[in-house]
């Protein structure tokens, strides 16, 4: 299941696209939207200390030298074949019944590696790897604290040897 606001991303792939009068929906479209309005990918970025600023202008410049325009105004974009692929890989690590965030869709345009959106992530300092380990470290979720009675009980047990030993 994909999250609310990576739902509203894809929406705004389309609008943005016919907005420009453009033929296709692309994964540089998806990557450049995801960097100005998906929150967690912008801080995902940032951790590992990406140049945002020019990835941003790197994908845009992309876009509007390379997409070709429709000839009939109003005439929906059409997603690529990439396109599709990146969402379809992204979907896939949802195995574990977590959602689908913007996050994975990033980790999963690594699996285009013909695709110009992971050579310029890789030349703005984005590593798969390094997006993988921390989307990991974001789904560990830390173990539920024990009240602190509870755990003055276990402190004190451990202290006069009354715990029982496995």
């Amino acid at each position: 299941m994909i999250t609310r606001e990576l739902e509203e991303n894809i929406d705004t792939v389309r609008i943005e696209a016919r907005r420009r009068g453009l033929e296709q929906m692309t994964v540089e479209h998806l990557a450049l939207i995801l960097i100005k309005e998906n929150v967690p990918v912008r801080e995902m970025l940032v951790s590992c200390s990406a140049d945002v600023s020019g990835l941003k202008n790197k994908l845009n410049q992309f876009i509007n030298s390379n997409i070709p325009t429709v000839r009939t105004y109003g005439e929906e974009p059409k997603p690529t074949s990439s396109f599709k692929r990146v969402l379809q890989k992204a979907l896939s690590q949802g195995k574990n019944k977590q959602d689908i965030t913007g996050l994975h869709v990033l980790v999963a345009i690594f699996s285009e590696p013909e695709s110009y959106t992971a050579y310029y992530l890789q030349k703005y300092g984005v590593e798969r790897l390094t997006l993988l380990a921390q989307l990991g470290q974001q789904s560990i979720t830390p173990p539920a604290k024990q009240p602190e009675r509870e755990q003055n009980d276990l402190v004190s047990q451990a202290s006069s040897g009354k715990l029982e030993k496995p």
